[in-house]
């Protein structure tokens, strides 16, 4: 059993994946003849394109940048939960806006190595690093900044990243 692709079978603007990948339906046909008489099966499954999130954004945006997630990670240490809480509250109704996934809002983590002791992580993915920066300088998230700022320590970062997903 092998492994190719359609791009064996197409022109494609990949000439090295597609003649690896021809070369391979190749090999699988000309074994076959050699022996299929003898009563041994040989095929080779050539899975096409799988439609998913990551396909889909690429194919709307074809700029390499654009195809990948972006992914916001906050460790925040509250010093007004009271505060904190007008904050997660607020922050929350300004995300349904944007292309946004919360990954990860949780007070159950540890740490692992360094220092610091954060109360709560937070882990949002962007479709891109174009809808990261609508969201962070939007005027409903500007908005709400303040309330952070005055009731928690932040440890803020941000990264490209491909995960895989499913279809949606």
């Amino acid at each position: 059993m092998n492994v190719s692709s359609l791009a064996g079978t197409l022109t494609r603007p990949r000439p090295a994946y597609a003649a690896t990948k021809g070369a391979v339906l190749s090999l699988t046909r000309s074994v076959a003849m050699t022996h299929g008489p003898e009563g041994i099966r040989v095929n080779a499954v050539a899975p096409g394109i799988v439609h998913t999130r990551r396909w889909l954004c690429h194919h709307r945006h074809p700029e390499p940048r654009r195809t990948m997630s972006y992914y916001m990670l906050a460790a925040l240490q509250k010093h007004d939960a009271e505060v904190f809480a007008q904050y997660q509250q607020r922050t929350a109704a300004t995300l349904g806006a944007y292309e946004c996934r919360p990954l990860s809002v949780n007070t159950g983590h540890k740490v692992i190595e360094g220092e610091g002791d954060p109360d709560v992580v937070v882990l949002l993915e962007f479709a891109d690093e174009a809808e990261f920066d609508r969201w962070w300088n939007s005027p409903e998230y500007t908005e709400v900044k303040h309330l952070r700022e005055k009731s928690a320590t932040v440890l803020l970062g941000v990264a490209f990243g491909s995960g895989v997903h499913l279809p949606e």
